[in-house]
């Protein structure tokens, strides 16, 4: 069993490791991108359950909303992932990079 972070839908929160890069040029690719790894937007402060270090939630902002963080890494979900406990996005190369599953502790989360 694989310890990750979810959102408050419950929904596996991923990352994106720090080399990613696009394959295609500009605003076109950051949409591509963004109909299969959808940012985890917030309204308020994030918020964090039992196992979340609250010191390490944040915010950055992306296209004028606030994106949760999560030391330091900006969330996002992924569409493959329909339901609770949905973790099909961990380990994924994709647009040039590697998504994962981010552990309480701030770092990739291993299998």
């Amino acid at each position: 069993m694989v310890h990750s972070l979810t959102t408050s839908v419950m929904l596996a929160a991923f990352a994106l490791s720090p080399t990613f890069v696009f394959a295609q040029d500009g605003a076109s690719a950051v949409k591509v991108a963004e109909s299969r790894w959808p940012p985890y937007y917030v309204e308020n402060d994030p918020q964090g359950g039992d196992m979340v270090d609250t010191s390490m939630l944040g915010t950055v902002e992306h296209d004028g909303k606030m994106m949760a963080t999560y030391n330091g890494w900006p969330l996002y979900h992924f569409v493959d992932d329909a339901a609770a406990g949905d973790t099909k996005g961990h380990d994924v190369e994709e647009f040039g990079s590697e998504w994962y599953l981010l552990a309480p502790g701030g770092e990739k989360a291993e299998d």
